[in-house]
């Protein structure tokens, strides 16, 4: 229960206020004092303009909120016109101060968020504003801080959000562990990638069929939260490790769905369970696997192969399943046979090709792999395996010498020579500029870690760290497409969010937001993004129709 705390209220001759202050207070529960309850402060309302006669309302010229009215019955505020009858010549107006602050990388980032659609997405995952406010102040945060180690709290104290925020309290942005448990329910979850695929589906309807499937460590004591999976991929040495599982489209490398999985358990399991969990959650098909070698197993290849037949779905749909993935030189695959019986072929100008600067010798025949049928792609990068040989010489020139013949001349091709295993038949360097789309994969997996390798020790179990990693997959997301867009001007995201946070702006009582002018760097930046610089705003216009937040005043 809230209630108005009033501070040395004096009062004029005409019964205008002409001085004091007040503050929100909380009744709490604490069995320790008598009759089991005490009052706390939550936010300060600052300077008080007008009070109801049972001060269980008011108007106030909050130092946060500019001049608002704030009902404690409802626990609600309300915007106030500075003609407003109930402070008519009211003597503190007349000497109000304008507040400064940092506004242009936060609306900079809200305003394209709105462009590309995810402030849809994200308003449709939480139905409370106060949770979507939190929400929208973390994901600013966590974007905009641009390796910085302020806070959240003090980050959008200083910024243009504090303006946007009158539900929550800054102080309670301070300690993240109540958002991320939020965020880390399923349903959350479940609503956001139900929106976001929706959303993309808005541009290519077979957004999410074909898709890369990979994972990743987690970083830090992280991999404590599975005590049991002992595992040394992708870190230094045997440890107990949970795994990060991204399903990103084939075309865009934008995640379709995330999954944890403890240990290096990178099997036809791994992924009959990823295919259920998206077909029943978000009702996709996947139907292209690009995958890492890890991946490949005798199972997977028994399941996908050039005999798998075409299956028609319920839709009357045909669904042809397709495979392609790095073949492991490990027992049971061909790998040093292939190359033994393509070596000669090797150096044969008609069968090469160039991509990238580099030049490549491919082709493609059918083997049998544990008995199945695959067509397998033979290739050699001959620049890599040149440069490898090289350098391979150069710091281990004894050892080199001292090895056999046939040894040498495996090492002469081995930094070069890769396989990959494929149900479908192409030309080598068709199949070659497919599988190597699939590093668009890292990349996302890079931009995703720099959040993720900021995951403070504070949040070990396993709801906070859902809510994590949620929170910064959808961040990755938001960063991919702010960098693609500011990257195709040849700028940096960096520096857009750092010389963007120049523009100031400054809120007069009466909840108008006066933009000031920005420089000649500013102005072409937003130009790139396609966003328009405002001379001033209006508060409750912004918050309800750009932000969609109390859109209906009834709603709390």
């Amino acid at each position: 229960m809230s209630s108005i705390k009033k501070q040395n209220i004096r009062y004029d001759g005409n019964g205008r206020i002409v001085s004091g202050t007040a503050a929100i207070m909380d009744t709490v529960y604490d069995p320790s004092v008598s009759g089991h309850s005490r009052k706390i402060s939550r936010e300060t309302l600052g300077k008080v303009l007008w009070l109801a006669k049972d001060s269980r309302s008011g108007i106030f010229l909050s130092p946060r909120k500019g001049l608002v009215h704030y009902d404690s019955v409802k626990d609600l505020f309300s915007e106030v016109d500075i003609t407003d009858e109930r402070i008519a010549d009211q003597p503190l107006l007349k000497n109000d101060v304008s507040t400064h602050t940092i506004f242009g990388d936060s609306y900079m980032l809200l305003m394209f968020m709105e462009k590309i659609g995810i402030i849809d997405v994200l308003r449709s995952c939480l139905k409370s504003d106060s949770d979507y406010e939190r929400l929208l102040c973390h994901i600013t945060h966590t974007i905009l801080k641009n390796g910085s180690r302020k806070g959240c709290d003090d980050f959008i104290e200083q910024s243009f959000m504090s303006y946007l925020v009158s539900d929550i309290s800054f102080s309670s942005l301070g300690s993240d562990s109540a958002y991320f448990t939020m965020m880390g329910k399923d349903s959350t979850k479940v609503r956001f990638f139900r929106n976001f695929v929706s959303l993309m589906r808005k541009k290519d309807a077979d957004f999410g069929k074909a898709c890369y499937v990979d994972s990743t460590p987690l970083p830090n004591e992280i991999r404590k939260l599975f005590s049991d999976a002992l595992c040394s991929h992708g870190i230094s040495s045997s440890s107990n490790q949970i795994r990060l599982v991204l399903i990103l489209d084939e075309k865009t490398s934008l995640p379709v769905w995330y999954t944890l999985i403890p240990g290096n358990i990178l099997d036809i399991s791994t992924l009959r369970s990823v295919y259920e969990d998206v077909l029943e959650t978000l009702d996709i098909k996947i139907d292209s696997y690009v995958l890492d070698g890890g991946y490949l197993s005798k199972e997977l290849i028994e399941t996908i192969n050039i005999d798998t037949p075409d299956y028609e779905d319920e839709d009357g749909i045909i669904h042809h399943k397709r495979l392609s993935a790095k073949m492991p030189a490990k027992k049971g695959f061909p790998y040093r046979e292939l190359f033994d019986s393509f070596r000669a072929k090797m150096f044969d100008p008609s069968k090469q090709f160039d991509r990238n600067g580099h030049t490549y010798f491919g082709e493609v025949c059918e083997s049998r792999i544990f008995g199945t049928r695959e067509y397998t792609y033979v290739y050699l990068d001959i620049d890599n395996a040149l440069y490898g040989i090289r350098d391979y010489r150069a710091e281990h020139y004894e050892e080199y010498e001292a090895l056999p013949d046939k040894q040498k001349e495996w090492y002469t091709y081995k930094w070069g020579y890769f396989v990959i295993v494929s149900n479908e038949f192409m030309k080598p360097d068709t199949m070659l500029e497919r599988y190597f789309s699939r590093t668009r994969i890292e990349t996302f997996f890079k931009t995703a870690k720099d959040f993720l390798d900021l995951l403070p020790l504070s949040k070990w179990h396993s709801q906070t760290v859902e809510g994590k990693i949620l929170n910064d997959l959808i961040c990755s997301i938001i960063y991919v497409k702010l960098r693609e867009k500011i990257n195709a001007k040849n700028k940096s995201t960096s520096k857009l969010i750092a010389r963007t946070q120049s523009l100031m702006c400054f809120r007069k009582s009466n909840g108008t937001v006066f933009i000031e002018k920005e420089n000649k760097q500013v102005r072409q930046l937003y130009k790139d993004l396609e966003i328009a610089i405002p001379d001033y705003l209006n508060i409750g216009k912004f918050r309800k129709e750009s932000l969609m937040i109390n859109k209906d005043s009834g709603n709390r």
